[in-house]
């Protein structure tokens, strides 16, 4: 089999495509965090190490 240039061209561009995509799937994944200002009342994700989301956590023991 001969293997043109364009052929090591669409090889070079799918393993390319595949490294940028599984970095921004392991960066864009949601890890939770603990905010000590909020208490543990809350419940915190970080995504992409800068988007921080917090929602009041509903199960409460009383």
């Amino acid at each position: 089999m001969k293997w043109k240039l364009a052929t090591y061209r669409m090889l070079a561009l799918t393993a390319v495509v595949l490294m940028a995509a599984g970095t921004t799937m392991a960066i864009g994944t949601p890890r939770g965090v603990y905010e000590p200002m909020l208490g543990t009342d809350w419940q915190c994700t970080r995504t992409m190490l800068l988007v921080t989301t917090c929602a009041h956590s509903s199960s409460r023991s009383e």
